[in-house]
């Protein structure tokens, strides 16, 4: 065992009874000279035995006016702050936090806060340090605020707010200055407060000039000896290891020595452990309580003896800091505890869990050992690059590897892997990513490949910590649609809830053999990506068709024949039951001129049939039979069927039909349902063009039929894919290719093209007049897909950055449509680009605000993206509406304040790191999106207090107060980082002129609930009528991008672990005065607000008109996700609630437009307090 560099003694006074209260120490005048320091007295001296007379008692040294001290300070680029214990008691360091200032600014620089227990014994230290500084010891915490050597001052704090201790040199701020500053410090020197050394620092007569000095650095941590050192006290020294592996056993000594003159009795010893600990023995008859301190009785520990303690524990399964300290031993022969000082342990190096691993913050080099559950070249990883999944029993996880790093590891099915690299969030997903190749791959051997872990839909989503792992679930597939790089499919499971699968088009597999409708095992990688789960199947292994335990019968023939050549039809017969099916009869009507009859089937009447003496179980048997084609026309099968003596309810199939000629129409292609009957066939089809766009913006043509079927749910139109097809409008063509469904749309993947000499005229476009139902109009749009369609109307949202408009017809007298309206009428129009976004409105082909008339819109009718949607072959007429297109709000009067909630959307700092979406701006960008957002907050009416959402960082905040917009007006930011894979934070901006931070702090859970906020403020607000203490709880829940029901749950969750803050707060200050506020990404009516509204929050919302309550617009929408609700004593206070509408109706603006107008895409709301405004 290795014992702790620095000494472990402690001291603790020898007091009786009768010694006197302990004076402060006397002020001296800077001029004089500082006086030696007192002789300290014996600390913990035992109490006298009976009939012993009492020693005379020894003076203690005199304190300061405060416990705890900064007791040095180094600035330049050796920075570190000492602390010092100057009293008598331990000190727990827990919520104590330093902030530094410059002497020329009165903006405070967070510079520590201590967020775990920490206990400085009497005449203890504690040491903080810049990071990546090296002082030559341990140090108790880092800091990244640099300090300046010519001014400064720093301030400690108390955890309930007060400020306890200032040290300030130089050119010093006035706030943090006791009396006069001390001098600047010279280059490789510190300011130590007298007497100093091994006298201790107990100087402080609130004169920074006369309690410090310049002197050599002579830093002390925590694991130091107290100063003074006294020689009459009980001694306890701490010993364990300098490091440990995770999960691996060590041990702790705790040694106790008498030092004193008398023997001490009844001692109880408590070692408190960190709550990551295992303890696995304990020596000496110790044991473990309910709080999970080891205690230990000893009857008697003799003058100048000693004896030890020892324990072992096992280290946790992930790198930490073990930072022991509080320890302590009792004794009625003591008239205090006494304590020693900590020790540490760093687990590091090893192997650790790879769920330990997700666990980690970003930047955290990690080595991990699993089997490999994807191969490398399955997924796509980037040009250059590859990627694999590793899996223990503890979880999975991704690792993408970067050809930068050097040769890419070659890892298959079933490799065992040790893998070391840092963690990196990438769009949600969370990975390793190895630095030095190949040392960071190294391949162990291979195993078999891990089974699937079998789970339901909502039990996959529901844990985030099933992420990365190797899953298979059972369902319906509901949707499969193929996409540019991979083909998307629904499976929905026997409770009804429904997985996404995304298949990856670099694994080789294709959906062509898959079938909507048909029951499926999809096993494969579940990961969560851009705010959505996907499961990502790997092997065609990971498909496997469930049938049910029934006969089935299935036909086919071909598509399209010749007059007079014959048309062949095989019928299979599978028996998917466990046992065998006897005297199995097939049979089928004779839609055309029987030919022949195969495989001993016989004729009789109209029908022929087939007797199968046996059908063994999961085996099939087919047969066949040929009709002749008559002159024109089409030929349908819509009779045919099979029993068994097993089996004798008959089974039959869908019609099937042959077209007589070349070509199968569009009608038929289309068909009546959502999908076409022919995915994946190759055919041809003729009909006219009648549009075409830029290839780069829609890559094809539309066609339509001239003469098309009676049927009022098929179309008659069609897209064909083709890139730079040389046709024009009015063209009759002949095309030939394979059907697809491409994201729910019906297109045909253009391989043959002939232009007819048949003369077209043009087409009469369908008027639209949609049904108010959304399943109605579904299918009314369906039955349009493809085809040259019209309309007129009204918009109900602006032009998004996606080219999209929702609009309503003329005739409904609507210029909004709420949450809960019906949104079948809603009428889209497009950009004509279905690859196109808009940033700003320099690109955009037209701008459209809620409430302009558009009008003239004519093309043909598309799917895209989840909606159907016209794309226009002309500009449409705008005509623009009454809506106010610069609306502004007063500053709230003296006699009151505001408070209010703006989501900034994605703004990001011209800096690394930055998120792969959006792009990291330019400097010009960057200070463009600041100029908007202050603009609106002068709009907004320059409220007192202004929760964000969406911000990178402190810096970008502290860019905007700094706008000339809001010149005049003191912002202060406030923002602790998060843990948000993109980067995006929560913080405030609290005007100092009317306000002022008391505390703040992230109330982060440790379960992953939570990665952004809640951020608690506490803040004093000035008012003309007194002074108002308010707490706000900053949020940004997970959002809805997987879906309302699947991410629900978990906004319930964090609406209730706010709550519980709420009640937290409420149970110190039943009266207190709170708000939550933020982007709480759900509705008003939703179950996570339900959980606010029952524990007896207030929606400010109350107090609006229904048709005020709105934030955002999503394709048509108007829906509120932006809230505040407050306690209802501060609901009294409300003198007006206000939704500033300058975002979400309004487009994207011009690109050196720095106006409020569309700086984000979520209204702001805001909210007056008091009785008077301006």
């Amino acid at each position: 065992m290795k014992k702790i560099t620095l000494s472990f003694l402690i001291l603790l006074l020898f007091l009786t009874a009768c010694v006197p209260k302990t004076p402060t120490m006397p002020a001296i005048p800077p001029t004089e000279k500082a006086p030696a320091a007192p002789t300290p007295p014996p600390t913990n001296a035992p109490a006298p035995a009976a009939n012993t007379p009492s020693p005379p008692p020894v003076p203690a040294p005199p304190l300061g006016n405060t416990p705890l001290v900064i007791s040095e300070v180094m600035a330049g680029d050796l920075d570190f702050v000492e602390l010092f214990n100057a009293s008598l008691d331990a000190i727990n360091l827990k919520g104590y936090r330093l902030v530094y200032r410059l002497g020329t600014t009165e903006k405070d620089l967070p510079l520590y806060t201590f967020e775990r227990n920490l206990t400085l014994p009497p005449y203890g230290h504690a040491l903080l340090a810049l990071k990546d500084n090296d002082p030559g010891m341990a140090v108790d915490g880092v800091f990244s605020q640099q300090l300046n050597i010519k001014t400064g001052g720093i301030g400690l704090y108390t955890p309930n707010g007060q400020l306890a201790d200032t040290a300030a040199w130089g050119k010093a701020p006035p706030l943090f200055t006791e009396g006069d500053p001390a001098p600047e410090l010279p280059k490789n020197a510190s300011l130590q407060r007298l007497p100093g050394g091994s006298e201790g620092n107990f100087r402080d007569t609130n004169n920074n000039a006369s309690d410090f000095t310049i002197a050599a650095p002579n830093p002390l941590n925590s694991l130091a000896s107290p100063t003074p050192l006294l020689d009459n006290r009980l001694d306890l020294r701490l010993l364990t290891d300098d490091s440990a592996e995770p999960g691996k056993i060590f041990a702790y000594q705790l040694e106790l020595e008498n030092l004193s003159e008398r023997d001490l009795r009844n001692l109880t010893v408590t070692l408190p452990l960190t709550g990551s600990l295992t303890v696995i023995d304990i020596e000496a008859g110790g044991a473990q309580d309910d709080d999970g301190r080891v205690v230990w009785k000893l009857d008697t520990l003799p003058a100048g003896e000693e004896t030890a303690l020892g324990l072992t524990a096992q280290a946790p399964w992930t790198y930490a800091r073990i930072h022991v300290s509080g320890y302590s031993a009792v004794s009625p022969d003591l008239p205090r505890p006494a304590y020693g000082p900590a020790a540490i342990t760093n687990v590091q190096g090893g192997v650790i869990p790879i769920r330990v691993a997700r666990s980690l913050p970003r930047g955290t080099r990690v080595t991990i050992e699993g089997v490999a559950t994807m191969y490398t070249g399955g997924y796509y990883a980037g040009g250059g690059n590859t990627k694999f999944y590793a899996q223990d029993d503890s979880g999975g996880i991704q690792v993408q590897v970067f050809g930068e790093s050097g040769p890419l590891p070659e890892v298959s099915l079933g490799d065992r892997a040790r893998i070391s690299g840092y963690i990196e969030h990438y769009r949600d997903s969370i990975e390793i990513i190895p630095e030095i190749l190949p040392a960071d791959v190294e391949i162990l051997g291979a195993e078999t490949p891990p089974a699937p872990k079998t789970m339901s839909a909502a039990e996959a989503i529901a844990n985030p910590q099933n992420a990365g792992e190797y899953i298979a679930v059972t369902g319906l597939a509901t949707r499969i649609e193929e996409a540019t790089y991979s083909y998307e499919i629904d499976i929905m499971d026997a409770a009804g809830d429904t997985i996404f699968l995304y298949v990856d088009k670099e694994t080789r597999l294709t959906a062509d053999e898959l079938n909507e409708g048909a029951l499926y095992t999809v096993a494969g990688i579940l990961e969560y990506y851009q705010g959505k789960w996907q499961l990502k199947p790997r092997i065609p292994a990971d498909f496997q068709r469930v049938y049910p335990a029934a006969l089935r019968l299935e036909l086919s023939a071909p598509n399209v024949a010749a007059p007079g050549d014959p048309i062949t039809y095989t019928l299979t017969a599978y028996n998917h039951t466990a046992e065998a099916l006897t005297q199995l009869a097939i049979s089928s009507a004779t839609p055309a001129a029987l030919a022949q009859i195969f495989d001993g089937g016989a004729q009789e009447d109209n029908t022929v049939f087939w007797e199968i003496p046996s059908l063994p179980p999961n085996d099939n048997a087919s047969v066949r039979f040929s009709v002749i084609a008559p002159q024109q026309g089409v030929v349908t099968n819509d009779a045919y069927g099979a029993v068994a003596l097993e089996w004798p309810t008959p089974v039959t199939g869908p019609a099937f039909r042959t077209f007589i000629g070349n070509t199968v129409p569009i009608w038929a292609i289309q068909g009546d349902g959502y999908k076409s009957p022919y995915v994946n066939s190759y055919l041809q089809t003729e009909g006219v063009v009648t549009a075409i766009f830029d290839p780069d913006d829609i890559p094809g043509f539309f066609l339509q039929e001239k003469e098309t079927d009676d049927d009022p749910a098929t179309s008659a139109g069609l897209f064909a894919r083709a890139e730079n097809a040389q046709v024009s409008v009015g063209d009759w063509l002949r095309v030939g290719g394979v059907v697809k469904e491409k994201s729910g749309q019906t297109e045909l993947l253009l391989d043959e093209l002939e232009i007819l000499p048949k003369p077209s005229s043009p087409f009469q476009p369908v008027v639209l007049h949609p049904p108010a139902d959304e399943m109605d109009a579904a299918r009314y749009y369906e039955a349009l897909e493809g085809m040259l369609v019209h309309a007129d109307g009204v918009a109900v949202s602006p032009i998004s950055k996606y080219g999209e408009t929702a609009l309503l017809r003329p005739e409904r007298n609507l210029q909004r449509v709420m949450k809960g309206d019906p949104l079948g009428r809603l009428i889209i129009l497009d950009d004509n680009s279905w690859t196109a976004r808009y940033d700003d409105a320099a690109a955009l082909p037209f701008s459209i605000t809620t409430g302009d008339a558009v009008q003239d819109i004519t093309g043909p009718l598309a799917y895209t993206y989840g909606q159907y949607k016209v794309e226009p072959i002309a500009p449409p007429f705008i005509t623009p509406g009454d809506f106010e297109r610069h609306p502004s709000l007063p500053e709230v009067g003296a006699d009151g304040f505001s408070l209010a909630t703006c989501n900034a959307e994605n703004f990001f700092d011209n800096k690394d790191p930055n998120p792969a979406s959006p792009p990291r701006p330019n400097a010009k960008e960057y200070r463009h999106k600041a100029a908007k957002i202050a603009n609106s907050i002068a709009a907004m009416g320059y409220p007192t207090l202004i929760a964000f959402e969406e911000v990178e960082n402190v810096d970008v905040l502290e860019k905007v107060a700094k706008q000339p917009a809001l010149e005049g007006y003191p912002y202060q930011a406030v923002l602790v980082e998060g843990r948000d894979s993109r980067g995006i934070d929560v913080g405030y901006l609290l005007r100092s002129d009317r306000a002022e931070v008391l505390s703040y702090t992230l109330r982060l859970d440790d379960e992953g609930l939570f990665t952004r906020g809640p951020l608690l403020l506490k803040s004093l607000i000035h008012t003309a009528d007194g002074e108002v203490t308010l707490y706000t709880l900053a949020n940004h829940f997970v959002s809805m991008g997987a879906g309302f029901e699947a991410t629900e749950p978990r906004r319930v969750q964090q609406a209730q672990w706010n709550l519980d803050i709420v009640r937290e707060i409420q149970a110190r200050e039943p009266d207190a005065h709170i708000a939550i506020l933020g982007d709480l990404n759900t509705f008003l009516d939703a179950p996570a607000m339900n959980v606010l509204y029952k524990g007896g929050l207030r929606h400010v919302f109350e107090q609006l008109p229904p048709e005020e309550r709105y934030t955002y617009i999503f394709q048509g929408e108007s829906e509120t996700l932006d809230h505040i609700l407050v306690t209802p004593g501060l609901a009294k206070l409300i003198n007006a609630v206000h939704v500033l509408h300058i975002n979400a109706d309004f487009p994207p603006p011009a690109p050196d437009d720095e106006s409020p107008q569309r700086a984000s895409d979520h209204d702001p709301v805001v909210v007056w307090f008091g009785e008077n405004k301006k």
